[in-house]
């Protein structure tokens, strides 16, 4: 089997060459993911130029890709680079050859070696990306279910809005516009979460032209000139909302969102038949450098052994030292305290972590310091509140 890796189709010398290949990705990301024109060709203008496509070709036929889309991300007032997985796609007739865990393989490797602390993507099933060590790390708010209630609730009463509160559509040309909203948000995740994607105003920009791709808009809720949310939405079929940044429970708000659409979208509610939650799944990528910034509450000191059988980089004992500042790492030879492989370490640290799983589970060391050990883990300040909703 003659398998050849692109690192980057930007990086093909010739044009004629890097013409061909965009044409063929373009072609399968039709073939396998079935996104209209109109979106495709927003991926491919605003997002190809930017990111990284790992390819497989068997001899002259492009047979598998993944795509790898960077992102910005705010971590509790710091900033770190992280790789969005997008675009897993293998030919329908070459599936279920390992081509998929060649790219993914392929992919972490290159991603160590910039020191990258970890990686995410939206999967179609978790249980694909479960056995390279993903783990669930954010579910999204049902806002699809939440405005569909709300919608109609506002149309059986007639409602048509509150006085001085008004929602409009994002202008890409209005920059001070697009200026406030970039703060409003930043401001707004950064007192409710740990981990988000970094807002800019080409963040916005770029965001304006993936929903008017799908029909929709980037629309902001005004009370007079101050900001009081933002909804993001496409509405090819039905409305569907891909990000909504607002208090959840401020109803005239979200009320107002529903009557601009009562008003100006005449399609109803996207419905969620499959009553599937929209999940992102994180890997850690390079313990070290995923460790180093976490705190908590109080100084402590664990002994963690950390096995990964895709990165045998990240294999050894760790003496951790976590202070309100962050952790210091170093290797040791010491008896470790708790024995965790990659993935379990993603659940410890992005808050998923399950008590009654690890004093079963044998990982900890002995019973009598059992009760110890788990009492460190639970003043460590893990990752618990993410919020990253990007469709690609």
């Amino acid at each position: 089997m003659n398998i050849t890796l692109y690192d980057n189709i930007n990086e093909i010398h010739g044009d004629e060459k890097k013409d061909r290949a965009k044409e063929e990705i373009y072609g399968l990301w039709q073939e396998c993911f079935g996104d209209s024109k109109e979106y495709t060709d927003f991926y491919f203008k605003w997002k190809v130029k930017d990111n990284r496509i790992l390819t497989i070709y068997k001899e002259e036929t492009l047979c598998s890709m993944l795509h790898l889309n960077p992102y910005l991300l705010s971590l509790r007032g710091g900033q770190i680079p992280a790789n969005y997985i997008v675009g897993v796609a293998t030919k329908k007739e070459e599936r279920r050859q390992g081509l998929m865990k060649i790219l993914l393989e392929k992919a972490l490797h290159d991603m160590y070696l910039e020191k990258m602390p970890f990686t995410y993507l939206m999967p179609a099933a978790e249980t694909i990306y479960s056995p390279y060590d993903f783990r669930v790390v954010y579910e999204q708010e049902p806002w699809n279910e939440i405005m569909k209630a709300v919608t109609q609730d506002v149309k059986e009463k007639n409602r048509t809005g509150y006085k001085n509160i008004t929602v409009k559509p994002l202008d890409p040309e209005e920059k001070d516009s697009v200026k406030n909203l970039t703060a409003f948000c930043n401001d707004q995740l950064s007192k409710n979460y740990d981990i988000y994607v970094h807002r800019t105003p080409y963040y916005y920009e770029r965001l304006i032209q993936e929903m008017k791709s799908g029909y929709g808009e980037v629309l902001v809720c005004y009370r007079e000139d101050q900001i009081l949310g933002c909804l993001s939405y496409m509405a090819e079929d039905a409305i569907y909302i891909t990000e909504m940044i607002t208090n959840p429970k401020d109803k005239e708000v979200l009320e107002a969102f529903a009557v601009y659409f009562n008003e100006n979208i005449h399609k109803g509610m996207y419905e969620n038949k499959e009553q599937k939650t929209t999940a992102i799944m994180a890997r850690i990528v390079d313990f070290k450098a995923f460790v180093k910034d976490i705190s908590a509450t109080e100084e402590i000191g664990i002994v963690m052994k950390v096995t990964d059988t895709i990165l045998d980089e990240n294999n050894g004992i760790y003496q951790l030292k976590f202070t309100q500042k962050g952790c210091h790492i170093s290797e040791t030879t010491q008896e470790p305290d708790i024995t965790l492989d990659i993935a379990e370490a993603a659940e410890l640290f992005f808050g998923r972590f399950q008590r009654d799983k690890f004093i079963n589970s044998g990982n900890i060391g002995t019973a009598v310091r059992r009760e110890e050990v788990l009492d460190k883990l639970d003043k460590i300040n893990s990752y618990s509140k993410v919020f990253i909703n990007d469709v690609v």
